[in-house]
């Protein structure tokens, strides 16, 4: 039988070994030892005092119990296992922790910040690392954000959309492209080669269909360019110029027009009708019979000498004189 002092000098060192000392409510001595009193309980037995308690149990409430941070194995309490700790069950690990294939680790979409297991971060919330984010965000600048390829849809990264997909914001939209009229399309200024945006292609360029055309171009015959109605200045198409426009080319000026003297006018046989310029009659077919072309209101016409007619005198008048006599 061992000492009365050394067996309180054993249940001192048991009640601190979890780091807390407790007030003992009653005397122990070896007598109570060998009567019997004394028996070690299992954990959640209903208790008096730690000593009465199995191992590691403390009496806690009036119950056996594990001491914080510690778990009952079975046989005695254990200190929980941490972050990326072997296991083979869940009630091995921290409060916070899973047995994840044999290992202590956060549920998906939390992540353990070095003391516990919290939710991972959403798109725009600042970061360390990426793997403080969830939905496959990444953390890029202290920022979590979605991969380049990606958009944030509210709970995730999801694929961008691509030409002629539906869409709510130019966001969602792949390649720079915008959403308009609720549909993801390349910029004014762009068309879709069924890979990317690229630059609308200019006068003379090579085209297989009207949109890769520049605004105002046409594809047809498959090259970029104007109306027959419009010329290129340059950078767009513009309506052609009529008689007397200033001009520097003659691609400036309507059909027919020449220009010259930097003026958009008729060749010199020729006269503008309000649409286009057309011959004179005079000055191929000469009016007859002394006629004189005259061209007025943009129309041209011989002028006869009395006794001819026709568009070029070239019937003689025929005069029927009738006289008449009264009687007296």
């Amino acid at each position: 039988m061992l000492p009365s002092c050394y067996i309180l000098l054993f249940l001192l060192l048991r009640m601190t070994a979890c780091g807390n000392t407790l007030t003992i409510s009653s005397t122990i001595n070896s007598t109570d030892l060998n009567s019997g009193i004394f028996s070690a309980l299992d954990i959640n037995s209903s208790c008096k005092t730690t000593h009465q308690c199995r191992g590691k149990l403390i009496c806690n409430n009036g119950h056996c119990q594990c001491c914080e941070n510690h778990i009952w194995n079975g046989t005695n309490c254990i200190g929980e296992k941490t972050f990326k700790s072997l296991c083979e069950h869940n009630t091995e690990c921290d409060t916070t922790l899973f047995c994840i294939y044999g290992t202590c680790q956060c549920a998906q979409m939390h992540y353990w910040n070095g003391h516990i297991c919290v939710s991972k971060k959403k798109s725009n919330e600042t970061c360390t690392n990426s793997n403080e984010c969830g939905g496959k965000l990444l953390c890029e600048d202290g920022v979590c954000r979605c991969p380049i390829d990606l958009f944030w849809n509210g709970s995730i990264c999801i694929i961008k959309k691509y030409d002629g997909d539906f869409c709510s914001s130019s966001v969602e939209c792949a390649d720079n492209m915008e959403c308009r009229d609720s549909i993801c399309q390349c910029p004014e200024s762009e068309y879709w080669d069924n890979s990317k945006c690229t630059s609308k292609k200019s006068v003379k360029d090579a085209c297989m269909k009207e949109g890769e055309c520049g605004t105002s171009l046409y594809c047809a015959r498959n090259v970029c360019q104007c109306a027959s109605s419009d010329y290129w200045t340059g950078s767009m198409c513009s309506i052609k110029k009529d008689e007397n426009a200033l001009c520097n080319s003659s691609l400036e000026c309507k059909v027919t027009l020449q220009c010259r003297r930097n003026l958009c006018t008729c060749c010199e046989q020729d006269f503008w009708n309000g649409q286009f310029c057309e011959k004179k009659i005079c000055a191929i077919d000469k009016c007859l019979n002394g006629g004189r072309c005259e061209i007025a209101s943009n129309r041209n016409t011989c002028l006869c000498t009395d006794g001819y007619l026709g568009d070029k005198c070239q019937y003689a008048g025929i005069y029927i004189y009738i006289s008449f006599t009264f009687p007296k």
